[in-house]
Order: C-alpha cells, then structure tokens, then sequence
C-alpha cells in the first residue's frame, strides 16, 4: 500500500494527491479529522474491548445496531435525529466501500482483467 498526504486549498478542504492507484491518508498528526486525540484513544480502547466479541457479520451488525441504538435514545428520538445518525452509517458505509473495496477491485481488475463491455463503455466516456 502505497501512503500519500492530504494537501489543503487555501478554503480549507482538502484534496488528495495522486500519486499511486492505492493510498492511505493522514491529515497532518491525525489518523480520522475532526476527533481529538484523546477521544480516538478511548474510543479505540473501547472499540478494542468490543472486537473481541465480533465473530460473524451477525454479530457485527448487532452491535452497529445496537450502538447507534443507544445513541438515539441518549440524543432524543425524533425523525431528524435517529435520520442523522443512520445517516452517519451509510456514511461510514460509503467510506468503507470507496476506500477499501473499490481499491481492492481496482487491483484485483488490473491483476485479472476488466469486463469487456466495461472497456467499450469507459474509452466511449472518456472520448466524450
């Protein structure tokens, strides 16, 4: 895996560098922005502590259940709300698949071939 660097415009948002198919990012000292370091420890400590009971996709979406549960009912239930917070999973969700499932695809394309209509179809997008 190869690791690139967020660059910041001048607006604050912040763009990659590309510089190889597959990178991981850091934000200066910060592995996820917007977390204090403290925080990221206890969360960590705590998510740690949870993966010991993680044995099957079961179990994994019982406690994503079970988490953002549990957040709604501390954070109040109403519509905008409970809709921000699983809001908040689909996002996660979207991150986890362009950061690590489309970068795996990415390769395992390269290593064994793309689907021939998928060829046509990209070289007709990128002469247009």
């Amino acid at each position: 895996m190869f690791v690139g660097k967020w660059s910041t415009k001048s607006h604050g948002t912040r763009k990659r560098k590309e510089s190889h198919k597959v990178q991981a990012y850091q934000k200066e000292s910060e592995i996820m922005p917007y977390i204090k370091d403290v925080d990221k420890k206890e969360m960590t400590d705590a998510i740690n502590d949870l993966f010991m009971f993680i044995g099957s996709k079961g179990d994994l979406n019982y406690a994503i259940c079970e988490l953002v549960g549990k957040v709604i009912l501390e954070t109040g239930i109403s519509y905008t709300n409970m809709s921000e917070k699983i809001d908040a999973v689909h996002d996660a969700e979207t991150e986890l698949r362009r950061r690590l499932l489309d970068a795996y695809e990415d390769i395992k394309i390269f290593e064994n071939g793309d689907v021939p209509s998928f060829i046509k179809i990209l070289d007709e997008i990128n002469r247009s």
